[in-house]
């Protein structure tokens, strides 16, 4: 596995049903991934953060990636495979 892939790796997902951006996808590199609950569809919502102390505060419960909803799991792969 080279550095880019490694530091592409999925390292926490968290959940916080009260925000627009319900699910954040934190990589081992420090960046992370905000997305809404269907972030493939025109309406849908999704950026790359850097986590702050505003944003630690706000991520919600800690969730397993795996037991992330389908799309985003699919979503979420799909951006870091493109990025890379």
């Amino acid at each position: 596995m080279d550095s880019d892939t490694q530091a592409r790796t999925v390292a926490q997902a968290y959940e916080n049903e009260s925000l627009c951006d319900r699910y954040t996808v934190l990589f081992k590199d420090g960046y992370a991934l905000a997305l809404s609950e269907h972030p493939e569809q025109t309406e849908g919502f999704s950026r790359w953060i850097m986590i702050d102390d505003y944003d630690a505060c706000s991520l919600g419960h800690q969730v397993a990636f795996d037991e992330l909803p389908e799309n985003i799991q699919k979503y979420v792969l799909d951006q870091v495979n493109n990025d890379i």
